[in-house]
Parts: C-alpha cells; structure tokens; sequence
C-alpha cells in the first residue's frame, strides 16, 4: 500500500516560440505548423512508450506540467491530446495540478477558456518585467500593457491558480525598476512567485551581446543585493 501511495509528476517540454529571448539556453525553435503537429504525435507515442516501461505502482500522477518553450503556443485541441493520452496511460488523481507554462501575448480569452475547459487548472505566466525596455532587451514579444493585464484576463476565464515568473539581475537593471517589478506583481495577488537570477550561458544571444560589449554586463553586487 505504501508503494501505492507514491505519486510522480509529469513534465512535458514544447520547444516552440513566437521568438528566442536573448537570456535563452533551452532547446526552442520556431512554431511551424506541421513540425508541431509531429511533435505533437512522437509526444503521444512517448507517453505511451514512458506508461508501458513502468509497474502499475509507478504510474500514479499528481502533477503534470507543460513547459518550454511556449506551450500556449499550441493549440488547446494539441494540449486536450496531450492531456488525454497521459490520462489514458497514467493514473492521473482526481485532484491533480495541471500547468501550462503561457506568455502574456498569447492570452485572448477564447483560448485561455479553451484551455479551462480541456483541464488546464494551474496559469505559470512569463511576464519577467513590467518595463517595456527591458523586455524589448531581452527578446520577449510582449508589452508592458500586456504583462499588467495577464493576469486579469486569466481570472476572467476562470483561473484561480496562477503563478508569475520575474527575472531579477538584468542588464542596466536598477534598484527602483526591480522594486518597481516586485511591487506590480505583488500588488496583483498572484498565487504563487517564481523569482529567477539571471543567468549568462554561453551560445546565447545574450552572452554574445556582453563579450562583444553591445550590452553592458549586469551589476553583480546588486543582483545580490535583489
């Protein structure tokens, strides 16, 4: 019975993006329609392929989460596909927290309630700033108006679980506009706060715009003061 009790999490990875942020070191490509509908299918058969390998005291699931890339990129029927196989091929709890990773510019609401509907119960948004010049920075393809309203969309189609991610330590960052990106996400009374250091990994756009000097390495003291 205590085996029994055992429960895993599901993380599965969608590699596409609108764009490449310059901060970026994970394995992303652009969205293409039919390169995500094969996707989509080897993904399908992965699951499958991951239930088959496990005892049946293995397959008990309490969380599942997408994340990327983008994976509010794709479509809600692509995500409802993805959703169903791991219900068919795990025991899924009745209670289990199912997150999709989203981006502010990807938040209308008929495919946030679309997502709702198919099951998605858990929002982790991308908004990483709420100043337009620093995210023009750093590659995202939001705006500022959008970061402050995601939030708000995703309560009007029925969130009740949301979590906000922010970057801390970016390029020419302040103390006033990191305070400034603290308080805006506080004041928005997210359910949960992820605040990530920056980090400059080699092969990225960013590690090359610091060694060519086009970008001005970040003040290290003060990322340790944030």
């Amino acid at each position: 019975m205590a085996e029994r009790e055992k429960k895993s999490g599901i993380y599965i990875h969608i590699p596409f993006c609108h764009s490449k942020c310059t901060y970026c070191s994970f394995i992303t490509g652009s969205y293409e329609e039919l390169l995500v509908e094969n996707y989509i299918s080897a993904l399908e058969a992965e699951i499958r392929r991951k239930a088959a390998s496990l005892l049946p005291s293995q397959k008990f699931v309490d969380t599942i989460y997408f994340g990327g890339g983008t994976p509010s990129i794709i479509s809600p029927k692509q995500l409802e596909r993805l959703l169903s196989t791991c219900l068919e091929s795990f025991h899924v709890c009745q209670k289990t927290e199912i997150t999709a990773e989203m981006n502010p510019s990807d938040l209308q609401k008929s495919r946030l309630e679309a997502f709702r509907q198919i099951g998605i119960n858990r929002a982790s948004v991308g908004i990483q700033s709420f100043i337009d010049l620093q995210l023009k920075a750093i590659g995202r393809d939001h705006s500022a108006e959008q970061a402050l309203t995601a939030i708000e969309k995703l309560h009007a189609s029925g969130f009740d679980n949301i979590s906000i991610d922010l970057i801390a330590g970016l390029p020419d960052q302040t103390w006033q506009q990191w305070s400034y990106n603290l308080s805006t996400a506080f004041s928005m009374l997210p359910d949960h706060l992820s605040i990530y250091l920056l980090e400059i990994k080699e092969a990225t756009t960013l590690y090359a715009q610091v060694k060519s000097g086009r970008v001005a390495t970040p003040d290290q003291d003060l990322a340790a003061q944030i």
